[in-house]
């Protein structure tokens, strides 16, 4: 066996168990065109329920990337984190006339 082969083998093993030991259920690759711009496959896409003008954080670490959706809270955990932003702020003392005035001083 070649060292071209040796090392093929070697990887095919070793994404063969990473993805056992992950919740993956579909692999495909892509590339990055000129304009650096990377498609996503259409069943992976379709999986995913991703959409046109879906958003993404990326996290890119030595040869990993990680898409990770961002997904916006719907209105009760919108509310929920309303109402914990305000006991936080009543905790801490703060009224609207400070909270104004603190508008004020970050727009100078």
């Amino acid at each position: 066996m070649t060292k071209l082969a040796t090392t093929k083998t070697f990887s095919q093993k070793r994404v063969s168990k990473t993805l056992a030991k992950s919740s993956l259920e579909k692999l495909a690759t892509t590339k990055l065109s000129s304009r650096g711009q990377v498609v996503i496959p259409e069943e992976i896409r379709e999986q995913m329920h991703l959409n046109t003008g879906d958003q993404f954080i990326v996290f890119a670490e030595k040869d990993v990337l990680i898409l990770k959706t961002i997904t916006r809270p719907d209105i009760s955990e919108f509310n929920t984190l309303v109402t914990k932003a305000r006991r936080k702020a009543t905790e801490l003392g703060m009224t609207k006339a400070s909270l104004d005035e603190a508008i004020k001083e970050a727009r100078k």
